[in-house]
C-alpha cells in the first residue's frame, strides 16, 4: 500500500459494503515492524475520482484519536501513529458506510 509508505505491511482490512450489497470502499490498517508504527487508509470503490465525504482513523490506547477525513478524489489517510506495546483501535468511511474496530491488534 503505496500511501503509507515503504515497508508497511497490511494486517487488516474492512470492506465498506451498503445496504444494497455494493461495495463503498476498504479500510486498510497497516504495520511496519522496523519502527512500530501502524498506518490507517480508507480507499474509495465508488465515485473514484471525484470528491465525496472519506475519511481514515486511528486510535492509540490512552492517547487522541488522530483522524484525516474530507472531501477527496480517491482515499483518505494515511494517519500514522506509534502504537508499541498498546491496543489500536481503527476504521474509516465513505460512501455513507462508516466501520469502527474495538481496541485490537496489541503490540
Amino acid at each position: 500500500m503505496q500511501a503509507c509508505g515503504s515497508g508497511y505491511q497490511v494486517i487488516d482490512s474492512a470492506t465498506l459494503t451498503d445496504g444494497g450489497g455494493r461495495r463503498q470502499g476498504r479500510v486498510y490498517l497497516l504495520y511496519h515492524a522496523g519502527n512500530g508504527n501502524n498506518c490507517v487508509v480508507t480507499l474509495k470503490d465508488t465515485a473514484v475520482g471525484v470528491r465525496t465525504a472519506v475519511s481514515a482513523y486511528l486510535e492509540v490506547q490512552g492517547r487522541a484519536r488522530s483522524t484525516d477525513s474530507g472531501s477527496f478524489d480517491y482515499y483518505a489517510g494515511p494517519v500514522r501513529a506509534s502504537a508499541a506495546g498498546a491496543c489500536v483501535k481503527w476504521g474509516g468511511a465513505t460512501g455513507g458506510v462508516s466501520y469502527g474496530s474495538g481496541f485490537e491488534h496489541c503490540d
